[in-house]
């Protein structure tokens, strides 16, 4: 008979395995609910991940096989409960391990909670993010996500204006990074997102403290010569807020 193990149940006499199992994709649910909820591809991600990991029943087999081919493991997810079974002879785990096995854990939950996962087409990107967030800061989301694509440029967001208590007092070299990307390009979605995130970054930004501010000039000049319509709303506002002048920008 089945009993529970903190999120999700075990079978099999309490096989190590399973606590390894579980204590690995507890650990990872907990980074999940730190990261942006447009990371993930499907609506309600977080909700559904602790869901699923608390109906799920993981045992223990010698040996896993699937279509003649021996696996770690294998999940079933339209058993009910969903059930994943691990490979007693294949699962090793070891401290040195952990993000190959944080990604196997991973790639055997996604299709318990209804994305089927071959070829690890969501689980590598995804294991991936969600860790590049747990140690994220202000500069580095907007050089390696906003100013990168406009799907980095909604993550990024999506995290400066959620709910992640992210310190961002010093948003002036970050702003400066997004408006030089912003100054270059031409209008679109992809603009505008940038324009809602420079607009989020101003709001913290001590413009007592930072009116003479080399970066804060620079983005100016960058934007106010760019042909962009949400380049010119963006520097309009950085004027409104308190920049007055951008001589200090030697360039």
């Amino acid at each position: 008979m089945a009993s529970p193990i903190n999120e999700g149940q075990e079978t099999h006499c309490g096989d190590p395995r399973i606590a390894e199992f579980f204590d690995i994709a507890q650990t990872l649910g907990a980074k999940i609910q730190k990261t942006p909820d447009s990371v993930f591809p499907m609506e309600n991600f977080q909700a559904v991940y602790s869901q699923k990991l608390r109906e799920v029943v993981v045992t223990v087999e010698e040996q896993v096989f699937y279509e003649g081919k021996e696996y770690t493991a294998i999940n079933f997810p339209k058993m009910n409960p969903p059930q994943i079974v691990i490979s007693r002879s294949l699962w090793q785990y070891t401290a040195k391990d952990y993000a190959k096995y944080e990604l196997l854990v991973l790639h055997e939950l996604l299709p318990v909670m209804g994305l089927i996962d071959d070829g690890f087409i969501y689980s590598i990107e995804l294991q991936k993010d969600i860790n590049a967030f747990q140690s994220m800061n202000i500069s580095k989301l907007v050089e390696t996500y906003a100013t990168q694509s406009q799907r980095g440029a909604k993550i990024s967001f999506d995290y400066v204006s959620g709910p992640f208590n992210m310190d961002i007092k010093n948003a002036t070299k970050p702003f400066a990074t997004l408006s030089k990307k912003l100054a270059s390009m031409s209008s679109g979605e992809w603009s505008r997102d940038l324009l809602f995130l420079g607009l989020e970054l101003l709001e913290n930004v001590d413009f007592n403290i930072h009116r003479a501010n080399l970066n804060l000039a620079c983005a100016g000049k960058d934007l106010e010569q760019s042909r962009n319509p949400d380049a010119k709303t963006l520097v309009a506002a950085l004027k409104r807020w308190g920049m007055s002048s951008f001589q200090y920008c030697p360039l």
